[in-house]
This record gives C-alpha cells, sequence and structure tokens, in this order.
C-alpha cells in the first residue's frame, strides 16, 4: 500500500479539530475581556439583525506572531455565557461561525478574507462580551452586527432548492453509548484523516458535524434522539477511497486503510445511523463588501 507522510495527516486532523470547536458552544475557554464599548450608530446591510443586538464591549486584534504554530494553524469561535472567543480567526471562519454555515455556501471573499491555515496574516484574535448572560443563538447576532460594525461586512442571501441530507435511526436501532462526561467537564474530541473521536455530542451536533464532511450538503436531525453522547466512528475519506492511497500509522495514530468503508457506510454500520438523501430550500450567502477591521 502506497502511503503519505504522516505530518500531511496530522495537518488534516489540526483543521477539523478547528471545524469541530466551533460546535463545542459549551466547552468551558476563560475569556480575557477588554476592547471598547460600540455604541456609534452603523449603516445597516443586507445581513444586519433587524433587532440590532450588539456586544457590550468587543476587542479585535492581529493573531500574534507565533499563534499558527501554537494553536496548530487551526481557528475556532467559542460561545460561553454572554461571551464569545474567537482564536485565530479568518472572516470568513467568523461569518460561517455567525450564520452557522458551512464554506460551500459562502462565496465572494476577498483572498486575504480566507488564509492559508499556516498564514498569520488576516487571523485575528476575537475577545467580545455581552451586558448579560445570552444564549448562543443571541450571541450569534450579535456577531452579526460586530461583522457589519467592525468589517463593513454586506451579504446578499439566496435561497435555492438543493440536494440535503437527514440524519436518521436506521432499522437496527442506534448504537450510541450515552455520554458519561458531566455538563461541566470540557469536551474532548479528536477528528479528521477519516476519525471522529469525542466524549459528548448530541445529535443536533453530530449533523452540524456531518455537514462539514464528504456529502458537502445540509444536514438536518430527525434521529429523535435527545441524549448526549460518546462516539467513535471510523471510515476512509473519498480522496483515499479515489486514489488508493492509505496512510500507515504512527505516532499512535491509526494511520488510514483505502479499503475502508465510506462516511455513509460507517454512519450505518458503527451508529446504527444513516443519512437519507432529500431536497430543500438551500441558503447561499454572497458577499458584496468587506474590508479588514476597524481599530478598537
Amino acid at each position: 500500500m502506497r502511503t503519505i507522510p504522516p505530518f500531511f495527516v496530522s495537518a488534516l486532523r489540526k483543521c477539523a479539530q478547528g471545524a469541530l470547536l466551533a460546535i463545542a458552544a459549551s466547552s468551558a475557554i476563560a475569556l480575557v475581556t477588554g476592547g471598547v464599548p460600540l455604541r456609534a450608530a452603523v449603516p445597516t446591510s443586507q445581513t444586519a439583525p433587524p433587532s440590532r443586538l450588539e456586544f457590550d464591549v468587543a476587542s479585535i486584534t492581529q493573531s500574534p506572531r507565533g499563534a499558527t504554530a501554537d494553536l496548530g494553524g487551526c481557528c475556532g469561535v467559542v460561545y460561553q455565557q454572554g461571551r464569545i472567543r474567537g482564536i485565530n480567526v479568518g472572516l470568513v471562519d467568523l461569518i460561517m461561525s455567525a450564520y452557522r454555515i458551512q464554506l460551500w455556501q459562502l462565496s465572494g471573499w476577498p483572498a486575504w478574507a480566507y488564509p492559508n491555515q499556516l498564514s498569520r496574516e488576516d487571523r485575528y484574535m476575537v475577545e467580545a462580551r455581552a451586558a448579560s448572560e445570552a444564549p448562543p443563538d443571541q450571541l450569534r447576532e450579535m456577531l452579526k452586527t460586530l461583522l457589519v460594525e467592525r468589517f463593513h461586512l454586506v451579504m446578499q442571501r439566496d435561497t435555492t432548492p438543493g440536494p440535503a441530507w437527514d440524519l436518521v435511526v436506521d432499522s437496527g436501532g442506534p448504537h450510541l453509548p450515552v455520554s458519561t462526561a458531566q455538563a461541566e467537564e470540557p469536551r474532548q474530541m479528536k477528528s479528521g484523516g477519516g476519525q471522529l473521536i469525542v466524549n459528548r455530542i448530541t445529535m443536533r451536533e453530530m449533523a452540524a458535524y456531518l455537514e462539514g464532511q464528504e456529502p458537502k450538503a445540509p444536514v438536518a436531525d430527525h434521529t429523535g434522539l435527545t441524549g448526549t453522547y460518546a462516539i467513535t466512528l471510523h471510515w476512509t475519506p473519498e480522496r483515499f477511497r479515489l486514489t488508493g492511497v492509505g496512510v500507515a500509522p504512527s505516532a499512535g495514530e491509526p494511520g488510514i486503510d483505502p479499503n475502508g468503508p465510506s462516511i455513509m457506510t460507517a454512519i450505518r454500520e458503527q451508529l446504527g445511523l444513516r443519512l437519507d438523501k432529500t431536497t430543500r430550500a438551500i441558503e447561499h450567502f454572497t458577499i458584496q463588501r468587506a474590508e479588514r477591521p476597524s481599530p478598537n
């Protein structure tokens, strides 16, 4: 079996972990408050929330030198108890988090808005706090306002019918161990290179995770399962299945077998779930204007 260098797989896993960080809204990460009050009136745009929810204080600073190495070149936005923290994020990362969309639902960004994973330029550390405790959905609305105020973001939203998936329970029933992790415990997860190992995840979060994988289409949770589960899932990413090039195990990582199951098969056989294809209205966003963030 031909192999590719282990460091390439490590990079894939780190990028995927950055994608999962956006799902981990309950993860406990300390927030260092700072910044300036957001009081100035801002012109409205097509994407500004009608209610004009906004943070009480917010700060956007360029990622410090060495941040990409320290953080593995990854990025994410964490929501917790009236606060958010954006870690080494570009504008596209912030948009995807605020609007809960995937990259394939967004177009028109300038080159600087989606920097290379290992680039320091145009990546930012975002610290923002609401005036009082607010749930993640309200914090996302505040982030939308912040994008308009600081990045002068204007987007056009279109909705068209397209292919989508429903996550449902397979005929044999689910194979999902109930998580024993406490709500206050940090989420522990490993993802990328054809594996997902997580100690605490809901089916809604699982559907959101699958949207960023090979189906690359909206995934809605229709399992009816309301618990929190510990999931271990292994599959062969399509690019390895098509090329027949695998990855040898190394440094405690299992490697990738090019002859392993597809993600569709793995979900059914290992989790007792399946993805049913359907059609629904899909949102797409086109960036019409964006600027580098104004100073704090």
